[in-house]
């Protein structure tokens, strides 16, 4: 948990949501669970969700509710649709959506074989608090056993 001045804390919720093969079961019972999380953090704190939708978010003009303009992908799967309907109940927004980048810093997984690129890992922040969030971008290299990119803030 992070301080951010004197009258709210940063709290950081990380998930991994099932993939998009998965049963309807498991989706449902992953975003009850979230939401439930969600729902505890007190209203005065920035909630931050970050991590594994497994979500690919397309470039349909009806995300940009949650979503800003800058995706990888041209259409939707069904997970980013649980997605976005996710951080709208919350009043989430999707940051790493907003600023302009090279693919390359949009990728947030690789196949073993670099043959697929994606981007499904994001940071949704409290609506109201996104001022706090100047640019998110991942950053691939990372020495660590994964398949994801880290993604960097720049605040």
């Amino acid at each position: 948990m992070a301080k951010l001045g004197l009258n709210y804390n940063c709290i950081p919720i990380s998930t991994h949501a099932p993939t998009e093969e998965k049963d309807v079961v498991a989706k449902e019972n992953c975003y009850s669970s979230l939401e439930k999380v969600c729902d505890a953090v007190p209203n005065y704190d920035l909630k931050t969700v970050i991590r594994d939708f497994n979500a690919k978010v397309g470039k349909e003009f009806y995300l940009h509710l949650a979503c800003g303009g800058q995706r990888l992908h041209n259409e939707t799967n069904d997970n980013e649709k649980r997605m976005v309907n996710f951080a709208l109940g919350r009043d989430l927004a999707e940051t790493g959506t907003w600023c302009q980048h090279k693919d390359i810093h949009m990728v947030t997984w690789k196949s073993p074989d670099n043959k697929i690129c994606n981007q499904i890992d994001y940071t949704q922040v409290d609506r109201g608090q996104c001022t706090h969030v100047f640019d998110l971008r991942s950053m691939g290299g990372a020495e660590v056993e994964s398949d994801h990119f880290f993604s960097e803030s720049q605040n």
